[in-house]
């Protein structure tokens, strides 16, 4: 009985160092990805390498598309590296816009490219200001401003709190033309350049409002 018990220990002891072996096994190969995939976002933003040495920032390029697919397969989970990609694609695309170099169909790429990493961005972290904020960028750039409408409304009541929503918020509805909405934000917008426009808006509206009640 007591060789037939040490038998069974003996096997699950076996059995116990087994599974710690895969677990390591499967933890070094994971911190191996997390470690591949933050060098080449450290390289990209940062100009880091190693050995360690300074390099400029890789911007908007054939090389920080294919670097960033390849941060992203190894490791998905790394939105930092998605939205700055996304930030590269849209300051490139905004100003293509006064570049004759750059055709329309190359504008087009690169808000479809900005789009596509924000949306990455978002998706796993939908919380993360500056990742939100480069998609309703990529929206709009894209033209599909109420779909940036509807989105950052959701922002907006997720964080009513937070000025900053309802500067963007009152922004997004006046490129959608919705001026009575934008007012709307007059509140919470703090005193800049929006608020100028915007109380002059209110001013028009005053005045049509009152003209139409003499006009009863």
């Amino acid at each position: 009985m007591g060789k037939h018990a040490s038998r069974i220990d003996k096997l699950i002891r076996q059995v116990i160092i087994c599974l710690f072996l895969v677990v390591g096994i499967f933890g070094l190969v994971y911190s191996y990805k997390c470690i591949r995939a933050q060098s080449i976002y450290a390289k990209v933003k940062y100009g880091v390498t190693c050995p360690l040495f300074l390099k400029p920032s890789i911007t908007a390029s054939q090389e920080l598309w294919d670097l960033h697919d390849i941060a992203n397969t190894i490791y998905p989970h790394n939105y930092y590296l998605n939205s700055y990609v996304a930030r590269e694609a849209i300051e490139l695309a905004k100003a293509s816009t006064n570049n004759p170099d750059i055709s329309f169909e190359e504008f087009n790429l690169l808000a479809r490219k900005a789009l596509f990493y924000s949306k990455l961005a978002v998706d796993v972290n939908p919380y993360d200001e500056e990742s939100r904020f480069m998609y309703q960028e990529a929206l709009v750039l894209n033209g599909k401003i109420q779909e940036a409408v509807e989105y950052w409304e959701k922002i907006v009541d997720l964080e009513y709190w937070n000025k900053a929503n309802h500067v963007i918020m009152a922004e997004l509805y006046l490129k959608s033309n919705n001026i009575s909405l934008a007012v709307g934000e007059l509140p919470h917008i703090p005193n800049s350049e929006l608020k100028t426009k915007l109380l002059k808006y209110k001013k028009l509206f005053d005045r049509r409002a009152k003209s139409n009640n003499l006009n009863k």
